[in-house]
């Protein structure tokens, strides 16, 4: 896959729709629905700048914007935009802004920039755990890595 082709290829994720709910009920319909992962082949990795995957994302923010307005619902969201070190992936969702509990399975690190999650996506950062370290591990241990999450209003 060509660097054009893979670029092309998050159009089908550009116009994908969205669900928007008027309610706070609906928390884990939302995140299924309205929730995205990246991933970039190894190959391209160090192809793709910052400046041309942003571009992509405020493609799909716009588009979600369009939804918003056109759906008719007087209702706030928040895109969630975050680096996912395991699966090597950017992922993002857009939900209600409503919702007091947020569907994530760590502490959770609020950013400023989202330039920074990108960094991260394109520029990982490989974190070194040796096989003595996880021979080591009890099942008190508790993994103290926070989650950079970047959040937007829309609405």
């Amino acid at each position: 896959m060509t660097k054009k082709q893979f670029i092309d290829s998050l159009s089908a994720i550009i116009k994908e729709p969205i669900s928007v709910y008027d309610t706070d009920s609906f928390l884990k319909e939302e995140t299924a629905i309205n929730s995205w992962s990246v991933k970039i082949p190894l190959t391209l990795r160090n192809q793709i700048t910052i400046s041309e995957f942003q571009e992509v994302v405020c493609k799909i923010k716009e588009d979600r914007w369009k939804q918003l307005v056109q759906s008719g619902i007087a209702v706030s969201l928040i895109w969630y935009s975050w680096y996912d070190f395991i699966n090597e992936s950017y992922k993002f969702n857009i939900i209600n802004s409503s919702h007091k509990e947020l569907s994530f399975n760590s502490k959770v690190e609020f950013i400023e920039n989202e330039r920074e999650i990108l960094e991260d996506f394109l520029y990982p950062k490989h974190i070194e755990i040796t096989f003595e370290y996880l021979l080591n591990i009890k099942e008190t241990d508790t993994w103290d890595k926070r989650l950079k999450v970047y959040k937007e209003h829309f609405g």
